[in-house]
């Protein structure tokens, strides 16, 4: 700061020799930019987030389910389809997978209550050839899989 006397009056008159930016300002604003753009993400991602967690749990217990009953039939001496219910026998014991209320589960020998998918509308199991399909109507969408078995 300089100060400069006009006319027996002191005034204070910034002199700038160049009208641009330092590099100090320019980091600065570069770093808040930054910090702004990194905050902005997490904000959206982590709501993005949080309208996926039934989605992605739905899509996890479908999985899980599937490959219970791939072990299940590939385990199996004998595997048949009756009355919409998947019948197995493994050690012999009868395995029966059903539809029951808005869930399907698992019985052995016509005993027990295992829950091994819920939130369910309807399941459909068919057998063609060496394969069962089936196809599960969820509360908001349709979930089909295929397991393919050897038959000796």
């Amino acid at each position: 700061m300089w100060i400069r006397k006009i006319n027996n009056k002191n005034y204070v008159i910034l002199l700038r020799k160049s009208e641009g930016f330092t590099i100090l300002e320019s980091l600065l604003a570069l770093f808040c930019l930054v910090i702004i753009t990194s905050l902005f993400l997490q904000i959206s991602t982590s709501f993005l987030l949080l309208n996926k967690p039934f989605q992605s749990f739905r899509f996890q217990e479908w999985e899980v389910f599937l490959n219970q009953v791939k072990k299940e039939v590939r385990n199996s001496k004998s595997v048949t389809v009756q009355n919409n219910k998947l019948n197995l026998i493994l050690d012999d014991n009868l395995i029966l997978i059903e539809s029951y209320q808005d869930k399907v589960r698992r019985r052995v020998n016509g005993l027990g209550h295992e829950v091994m998918l819920q939130n369910i509308i309807s399941a459909e199991f068919e057998k063609r050839d060496s394969s069962i399909y089936l196809k599960v109507r969820h509360k908001n969408g349709f979930e089909e899989g295929v397991i393919h078995y050897y038959v000796p």
